[in-house]
């Protein structure tokens, strides 16, 4: 892929040329999500969204989106699971 080869040679992380999810999660109340796409189901026990690479699911209890943005949101909540599901987006 050219786009890795580019990010290789500029040394710069690969997910900020070719749109790669970074997911952070801090503890278990804490989760922040880069680089996705879209929301596409969302209640307080569960959150699917989109992502270049698959829809990203994430189980908890209490779960609250604290902030979205263009590429960018953050979840709080007891987080359980988190999981990509089988097949491409």
């Amino acid at each position: 892929m050219i786009r890795k080869r580019i990010a290789e040679g500029l040394e710069i992380p690969e997910e900020a040329l070719i749109d790669l999810p970074v997911i952070t999660l801090r503890g278990r109340d804490r989760l922040t999500i880069e680089n996705g796409r879209r929301i596409l189901i969302f209640s307080d026990s569960f959150l699917k969204i989109g992502t270049r690479t698959g829809a990203l699911s994430i189980e908890g209890e209490a779960l609250e989106l604290e902030c979205i943005k263009k590429g960018y949101m953050s979840l709080k909540g007891r987080i359980s699971a988190i999981f990509y599901e089988r097949g491409k987006q």
